[in-house]
């Protein structure tokens, strides 16, 4: 099963009693500022869930 951004926004606003459509902003809200971090190089750390970083990779081999 996939849950979307949309099931988190309706999850939230279930828990905390406001509207869906704040919800929604406020689920965006954490995605752009967790993709801000990434960008600028950031670690997030968020504890009893996970770490998201970006690592560098090799790059994949030219297709002959």
């Amino acid at each position: 099963m996939t849950t979307t951004k949309r099931d988190l926004a309706k999850t939230v606003a279930k828990d905390i009693g406001c509207r869906q459509s704040l919800a929604a902003q406020m689920v965006d809200s954490i995605f752009v500022a967790m993709r801000e971090a990434l960008i600028k190089g950031d670690r997030i750390e968020t504890r009893g869930f996970g770490v998201f970083e970006v690592r560098n990779t090799k790059p994949k081999p030219t297709a002959r």
